[in-house]
């Protein structure tokens, strides 16, 4: 019986852990652009931003209400913050687990920040 309960409490401690350890690497571009249109926020113009410069991955760039949005995607948080060590313009734009956004806009570095 006791052997019992404390498989049966590892599983479940074993399973709780599982369930927690969701991270940002469920985040992808397409959960920015979808927070933002659930926001009412209208992207127009999207294009691809020249990313490889600050060594990112990949990239996207959109304008809202006439203002440039880039979200910029790394390896990891890791690489993220070491982009961020290495370039002082990166210092101050907002991250977000292993995604940098690149904007002025309040509004839009809100709801970037809330992406989970």
């Amino acid at each position: 019986m006791k052997k019992s309960l404390i498989i049966a409490l590892l599983l479940l401690f074993a399973f709780s852990l599982a369930a927690c350890s969701s991270s940002s690497s469920d985040i992808t571009l397409d959960s920015f652009k979808e927070a933002f249109t659930t926001a009412g926020l209208e992207m127009t113009d999207e294009d691809v931003p020249l990313f490889q410069l600050i060594d990112a991955k990949a990239g996207i760039m959109f304008y809202i209400n006439n203002e440039k949005v880039a979200i910029y995607e790394y390896d990891s948080s890791k690489a993220l913050s070491n982009a961020k060590k290495d370039t002082a313009l990166l210092s101050s734009m907002v991250a977000n687990g292993k995604f940098l956004l690149e904007t002025n806009n309040e509004q839009v570095k809100e709801i970037f920040s809330g992406v989970k």
